[in-house]
């Protein structure tokens, strides 16, 4: 006896393409970490020039501390050919620092901005384009009206931005940072810093011990 093989109406493979296209979240188009990290890198030139600004702008502070410290050192010396000859040196040096301080200080905004500006543009267009592909009954619930929809693109575009600034750029100054102040450290006194360092740990361990107990 053989089995008859039931086939769809069209209507039946509308209702179903319909219910289908509802259950889907419009949070279709992924902003993961590894995501952002991989389409970055289509914007080579951006990305390097970025990279370089942020970790020169992460490495002049230990600098600037160190030769504002001799230039202090220097002007308020008892001798008057020290305050003249190295109070000016140092103070030229520190000046000159914080002009290239400042500068890589823009680059770095100017980059990150004009990454934040191509990565949004790019993922509106993706957002975008798998939105149209969807069927109009997508659209007939609330949540996914085109207002919604607008501003959920618009939150997410904000949101890559501050992530660019806040979370990518901050933490490969803060790590250049640190390795440029363990060096200078170590090439002047190394059993001072680790000190510095070791205590600067306890400190850190403690108030964050301190914040967990009181949340």
């Amino acid at each position: 006896m053989t089995s008859i093989k039931r086939v769809n109406t069209d209507e039946e493979v509308h209702f179903e393409r319909r219910d289908n296209e509802i259950s889907k979240s419009p949070d279709d188009v992924s902003l993961s970490f590894c995501s952002i990290m991989k389409d970055l890198w289509n914007y080579k030139l951006y990305s390097i020039f970025a990279l370089i600004s942020l970790i020169i702008y992460g490495v002049f502070p230990p600098f600037r501390g160190l030769y504002q410290g001799k230039a202090i050192n220097a002007i308020n010396s008892k001798y008057k050919t020290i305050r003249y000859d190295e109070g000016l040196k140092y103070s030229v040096v520190y000046l000159i620092l914080g002009f290239f301080y400042s500068l890589f200080h823009f680059l770095s905004l100017w980059f990150e901005y004009s990454l934040g500006i191509n990565l949004s543009k790019m993922y509106r267009n993706k957002m975008m384009k798998k939105y149209l592909s969807f069927h109009l009954s997508f659209y007939d619930i609330d949540r996914n009206s085109p207002g919604s929809i607008l501003t959920k693109m618009s939150i997410n575009t904000i949101q890559l931005k501050e992530f660019l600034h806040f979370i990518v750029g901050y933490t490969i100054i803060i790590i250049s940072n640190l390795i440029a102040t363990l060096i200078l450290g170590c090439c002047y006194e190394y059993r001072l810093t680790l000190i510095s360092f070791f205590f600067a740990f306890c400190n850190y361990y403690k108030c964050n011990k301190k914040i967990c107990c009181a949340s």
